[in-house]
Formats: structure tokens, C-alpha cells, sequence
């Protein structure tokens, strides 16, 4: 049976490109894992005094901050420490630091917060282009209960799942053309064998 070309090259194209995103997965599932295996050894490091500066790579240490506080707190959706939904009320330490000074059930509680408090707890760095940080103080602030602590295990690495599924579209791709091709190759068969006079 001749392949037809243009139909099979695509076919193999496709096959080869889904079986590249899944070797792209799995490359991205070591650097992940990598990442966390670092994060894990930070969590475990000597405290910080933000009073040295701000660095990059402080996710997951734990640090000390003076803060001098001006504003009202707000509330987020947020988790105790024993993991119940509630209200996680924030307020500003300067301009790269954000403070999670407790839990509490319901938002717009009146929140009295000293004029300067040093504040410990661990930090999470917080996405996008500016260096900034959140620090989940430890203890709460202001009578609040404690916020959830972060951990590692609250990074997901799903790459190893992705690969899977790349290759596995790659695979159903191959056995979609491969079917396709033997129902063409039968019927042609058939086509000849009706052709044929009877004897």
C-alpha cells in the first residue's frame, strides 16, 4: 500500500510537534522541581531584616520588618490556620512590602493598628514586574487570628501531567491516520474484488 504524501506528512508533522510540547513538559517538570527542592532549602535559612534592603529571591524566607502603618487595613478572601475560609486583612509596610496581619471570619471588622510594629512571619514574593513581597506575620497583628502559613506544597507542579497528555494527543493522532488508512486500503480492496468478472 503507498502512503499518500501530503496527508501523511501532515499527520507526521502534527505527531511531531505534540511530541515536542510533551518533551517541553518534562524539561519544565525538572526546572520546576528544582525551583521547589530551592524554595524548601530557603524556608529553612536564618531570618531576615528587611531593614538590609530588598532582594530578589527571598520566597519562603522568613523576616522581620519595622513597619510604620498609615491607612485603614483591607480584607481578602483568605484561610485560617486551621484552613477555614474567612477574611485575611492586609496593610502596607512601605512601597515592596505588604503585610497579612491576620484572619478573621467577616470582613470590614475596625481594625486599630499601632502607629510602628515589627512584624515577623514568612514571605511570598508577589507576581509581577516590580520586586515586592507579602509577609504573613507570625504572630497576627491587632488581635486577628493567623493567617495560613505558606508552603511549598502550595506550588503545583503539573508539567509531568501536561507531558502526558501531549504525547497521548500525539499518540491518538497516529492511530486516528493509521485506522483511516486501513478502512481507505479495505475499501479499495473491496472496490477490486467487486470489480472482478465472475468465473
Amino acid at each position: 500500500m503507498r502512503l499518500p504524501f501530503v496527508p501523511t506528512l501532515l499527520v507526521m508533522v502534527l505527531a511531531a510537534q505534540l511530541s515536542g510540547l510533551g518533551i517541553w513538559q518534562l524539561r519544565r517538570a525538572d526546572e520546576k522541581a528544582a525551583m521547589l527542592r530551592a524554595l524548601s532549602a530557603s524556608s529553612s535559612l536564618p531570618e531576615i531584616d528587611t531593614a538590609s534592603g530588598w532582594k530578589s529571591g527571598w520566597d519562603f524566607r522568613r523576616a522581620r520588618a519595622v513597619c510604620a502603618f498609615d491607612g485603614a487595613p483591607t480584607a481578602r478572601a483568605g484561610r485560617d490556620a486551621a484552613g477555614r475560609p474567612g477574611y485575611s486583612y492586609f496593610a502596607a509596610c512601605g512601597d515592596k512590602l505588604s503585610i497579612n496581619l491576620g484572619w478573621a471570619t467577616r470582613p470590614g471588622l475596625a481594625i486599630k493598628l499601632p502607629a510602628t510594629a515589627t512584624v515577623t512571619g514568612m514571605l511570598r514574593e508577589r507576581p509581577g514586574g516590580a520586586l515586592s513581597y507579602t509577609l504573613i506575620a507570625e504572630p497576627p497583628l491587632a488581635g486577628l487570628a493567623a493567617s495560613r502559613q505558606p508552603t511549598i506544597a502550595d506550588i503545583p507542579n503539573n508539567h509531568m501531567g501536561y507531558a502526558v497528555q501531549w504525547f497521548l494527543f500525539a499518540a491518538t493522532a497516529l492511530v486516528i491516520y493509521a485506522v483511516a488508512l486501513w478502512q481507505r486500503q479495505r475499501k479499495a480492496v473491496e472496490s477490486v474484488a467487486k470489480a472482478k468478472p465472475d468465473r
